[in-house]
């Protein structure tokens, strides 16, 4: 079979063209609505990390000023303890003059005392006593730690007497005076002195 073709070549040629021109233009649109989405997703994706950014810049702000806060009530907590544990001592503290007082109204006539000493004999820390938490001085850079001291336990009196008996009396009105939680005597023997013989002792009282 034979065909001819009676459509002039420079017809072919221009629809040819036109074809080709509409493909060109085609690939261009495509290629333009790509660019233009890629710099869409550049531009939304950078404003995205801005937000972001002032969103970390605020929360970083948020936070240092809640540290800051952090840091005053720790201050405040550091003095209300400070002034408990003062409380705490003040009620513990021993009226000595008075103690002083029971001793010489409780102790035969034949006694006298030569020592009088505390358990623990000096002021200390409180292993079992709880230590508040560091308080940070804001304009010295100083931290204070609340320490509860030891209030005396024991008292232990050491002294002489003209007769055997006056110990265990001493002893008894320690006892009934009710000041002490126990009261016991540790042991009592014989010395001779320049002026005689007498009888050493050692009580203790335990509050």
């Amino acid at each position: 079979m034979t065909s001819v073709n009676f459509i002039p070549d420079d017809v072919v040629l221009r629809q040819l063209r036109r074809v080709h021109l509409r493909r060109l233009a085609v690939m261009g649109g495509i290629a333009v609505a790509l660019v233009l989405a890629a710099a869409a997703f550049d531009t939304w994706d950078k404003a995205r990390i801005g937000a972001l950014k002032s969103q970390v810049v605020e929360a970083e702000s948020l936070v240092g000023a809640l540290r800051v806060e952090v840091q005053k009530l720790a201050g405040q907590a550091g003095d209300l303890q400070l002034r408990i544990d003062r409380a705490d001592a003040l009620r513990s503290k021993r009226e000595w003059s008075g103690v002083l007082a029971l001793l010489s109204q409780t102790m035969p006539s034949g006694c006298w005392l030569t020592s009088v000493a505390t358990v623990p004999p000096r002021p200390g820390r409180n292993q079992n006593a709880a230590v508040s938490a560091p308080a940070a001085d804001e304009k010295q850079g100083a931290v204070r730690t609340s320490i509860t001291i030891d209030a005396p336990r024991k008292l232990t009196l050491g002294g002489y007497a003209a007769e055997v008996a006056e110990p265990s009396v001493f002893v008894s009105r320690l006892k009934e005076s009710g000041a002490f939680r126990d009261v016991s005597l540790v042991g009592t023997h014989r010395e001779t002195l320049a002026e005689g013989p007498f009888f050493r002792f050692e009580v203790v009282c335990e509050w």
